[in-house]
């Protein structure tokens, strides 16, 4: 893949490029970076140009002290299509990435042709007000806890992740120890902590937002997909509530991580979404 930087929407994402034709762009989760679809790029490069950054605040990306927002995420990576000379594109975003991947559709609904999102629930959107009570998602309060996430996970980093990681995988084994020592390294590079932490603490502004967003539902092609042993059975509802016509799917004996549990499965999912 190309390696490129570009500066839009006042901050320098980091980003890399792959294939020709119609732009695909993956959005990443937390507390990942966009190395997270490398398994799944060389499929969709036979169809589009991908274009995979690492959004602000994570990677090699900048991490200003504000702007986690969703839709100022979209801003961001829209403005990232743009200046690549891309006037369409489809979006595909998995957990955090996911939360941005809709406010982009939505807010540009002009520009953004297909949507698929990964594995969460969005916020605002039923059934938030539910998920926050289940246990599943402890993590969305404690990082929400200023300075004090920060204290905790600091200097453990790698202690951390591999825990995150592999509890929320079906088969913990197919994340290998380097990724996961790659993402913690990321993660305790100056600054990446407190910045992606950021993106838990909007939630109450992110939910407002898609709320909003909601009203008039996507008529663009839309797919959730999650993981069986996840969100995927939740899928379905989410989608219902945020576009026409939508389908939702479970990806059988798969976690949270679907591009490294199941990325033949996924990748062919895609390009099947992508292509037709």
């Amino acid at each position: 893949m190309e390696h490129r930087t570009a500066t839009v929407n006042g901050v320098r994402l980091y980003f890399r490029l792959s294939g020709a034709g119609p732009a695909i762009l993956l959005l990443h989760g937390w507390p990942q970076t966009g190395r997270e679809w490398d398994r799944i790029v060389p499929a969709l490069a036979k169809f589009g140009t991908v274009i995979v950054p690492d959004l602000r605040g994570s990677g090699f990306s900048d991490k200003p002290a504000t702007g986690y927002d969703k839709v100022t995420l979209a801003k961001d990576v829209d403005a990232l299509v743009t200046s690549l000379g891309f006037e369409r594109y489809a979006v595909v975003g998995h957990d955090i990435g996911a939360m941005v991947a809709y406010p982009a559709a939505a807010f540009f609904r002009q520009r953004v042709t297909k949507l698929a999102f990964l594995d969460v629930p969005l916020p605002g959107i039923p059934p938030w007000d539910e998920v926050l009570a289940d246990p599943r998602v402890w993590h969305f309060s404690f990082h929400a806890q200023r300075d004090l996430a920060e204290a905790l996970i600091r200097g453990r980093e790698y202690l951390y992740v591999e825990r995150f990681i592999r509890d929320r995988a079906f088969n913990p084994a197919v994340i290998g120890d380097d990724e996961i020592a790659e993402y913690a390294r990321r993660l305790a590079a100056p600054g990446t902590l407190r910045a992606s932490l950021g993106y838990y603490r909007v939630f109450a502004e992110d939910a407002a937002a898609n709320r909003a967003f909601a009203q008039e539902k996507l008529r663009i092609p839309v797919l959730g997909i999650g993981g069986d042993r996840r969100w995927g059975p939740a899928m379905q509802g989410i989608v219902d509530a945020i576009a026409v016509g939508a389908r939702g799917a479970a990806l059988a004996d798969c976690g949270h991580w679907l591009a490294e549990e199941r990325p033949a499965e996924l990748a062919a999912m895609l390009v099947d979404f992508l292509k037709t």
